[in-house]
């Protein structure tokens, strides 16, 4: 994720847009899991609506997980 949007940031995106359309956006790879409003989500066809928190992070055993929180807003 570029440096600019780690942590705490709103991301405007079509509507219809689903989870795999904003970890492309985000040019986010890799072994992630995702929450959408504090729930785990392991379909990245989910579709997102407005206000949505998405949680972008890597599965940790017993460690740390570094979180990233998104809010969708849908055009």
């Amino acid at each position: 994720m570029p440096a600019e949007m780690k942590g705490r940031t709103a991301v405007d995106l079509p509507d219809g847009s689903r989870i795999q359309n904003l970890l492309d956006r985000l040019g986010v790879k890799g072994h992630l899991q995702t929450a959408v409003n504090d729930h785990l989500v392991d379909d990245w066809q989910t579709p997102l609506q407005d206000e949505d928190k998405i949680e972008i992070f890597r599965p940790a055993a017993g460690g740390f997980s570094a979180n990233r929180s998104l809010l969708f807003n849908g055009e």
